[in-house]
């Protein structure tokens, strides 16, 4: 009776090939198939109605927004980012892009020191705040089904970063961007950027300069630094920036300390051309800048070709240096601005300095060259 009974169940739950093959599948050695792909038409199994693999819903897509998301944007585990934000499901790669890409622009700490990468959906950029220099990327990842951006620093003093990034995290946050609200910083925090006592803001200002007119050596100290590569970059940030203090830029320029100075921002500009140095060139071209506006400087045709061919570089030049900035609307606008205060120098670069005028993405550019290549 038993025997039986287990001959029968046996019989009862023994499948057929077509069956097994619906099951788990065809043999070892038939083709294998994955993902969204058909399966393969069998005479011994039942057609089946087919459809497309159902997929979580990440974004709300544009009409434009064809390509898939896998594609644009790689998969990252926030467990080993340092600064980033998620955003809510119904954000798009290319919205919350060019938001971020237009808040850069916008903010007055960036100062158009920045690259963007349309393709990758990557921004490179640098701040300069104060006596510090940060080099940065913004990158687009996706985590969980969620679309993410990334702060990653790359170069320089990391803390100068923290301001700049509060305000885009607010601004994105005021856009209803975020899928995860950010605390706003306590007035503590900001209440040195709020306030309205004008004459604390000077003294607060006036502490963050030092006292050149105090400390003479200091700029002899300075010039030495600025021939050596291992301190040109720190000694060259000092000097911009506590050159914005009129006394401080008199110390250092006083007497033929002037023509000196020019002379030797020139040879670092020609030092670190290769190396596409964003703090140096940046710098330098801050302090060229103050000294053709206030100073009579002698300026030859190969220093004023070396001011040319910086403008070209960091305006239109092409440079493949994927490690390094390439661009900044700052330095473009600052060297494009002395142009026409040197117009007898001009005049020998004319297709080059048109070059530019035609081809440079800046309009500030466009408006400082605009009397040059007029003239000739």
């Amino acid at each position: 009776m038993d025997s039986d009974q287990n001959q029968y169940a046996f019989e009862s739950t023994s499948l057929s090939s077509g069956d097994f093959s619906l099951l788990f599948g065809s043999s070892a050695e038939a083709e294998r198939y994955r993902g969204a792909a058909s399966a393969p038409e069998s005479d011994e199994a039942p057609a089946l109605q087919t459809r497309k693999p159902s997929t979580t819903k990440i974004f709300e897509q544009n009409e434009d927004c064809s390509f898939p998301l896998v594609n644009t944007v790689p998969e990252i585990d926030i467990f080993f980012l340092t600064r980033f934000v998620l955003f809510g499901a119904q954000i798009t790669i290319q919205v919350v892009f060019q938001f971020v890409l237009d808040f850069i622009q916008d903010s007055q700490l960036t100062s158009g020191n920045f690259e963007a990468d349309r393709t990758a959906y990557v921004i490179r950029g640098g701040l300069f705040v104060e006596n510090r220099y940060v080099e940065y990327r913004f990158s687009l990842f996706t985590y969980g089904g969620k679309l993410g951006l990334s702060l990653d620093i790359l170069d320089g003093f990391a803390p100068a970063v923290q301001e700049f990034w509060k305000q885009l995290q607010r601004a994105l946050q005021e856009q209803d961007f975020l899928a995860e609200y950010v605390e706003s910083d306590s007035e503590e925090d900001l209440g040195h950027l709020d306030s309205d006592d004008e004459e604390m803001d000077l003294d607060l200002l006036d502490t963050k300069f030092l006292k050149v007119g105090e400390s003479p050596e200091l700029v002899e100290q300075w010039f030495e630094d600025l021939s050596n590569p291992s301190f040109m970059q720190q000694t060259l940030l000092l000097l911009a920036w506590n050159c914005q203090d009129a006394q401080n830029f008199q110390v250092v320029t006083d007497g033929k300390q002037a023509q000196k100075l020019f002379d030797t921002l020139i040879a670092c500009m020609i030092a670190t051309a290769a190396d596409c140095c964003l703090p140096i060139v940046r710098c330098a071209s801050v302090l060229v800048s103050q000294l053709v506006e206030s100073h009579d400087i002698n300026i030859s045709d190969e220093q004023f070709n070396v001011l040319v061919q910086t403008l070209v570089q960091w305006t239109i030049s092409q440079n493949e240096n994927e490690n390094r900035l390439t661009s900044s609307q700052e330095v473009a606008s600052l060297l494009s601005s002395q142009m026409s205060k040197l117009a007898t120098l001009a005049v020998n670069w004319k297709d080059t300095l048109e070059q530019v005028y035609t081809q440079a993405p800046y309009d500030c550019v466009r408006e400082n060259l605009h009397k040059v290549i007029r003239a000739y």
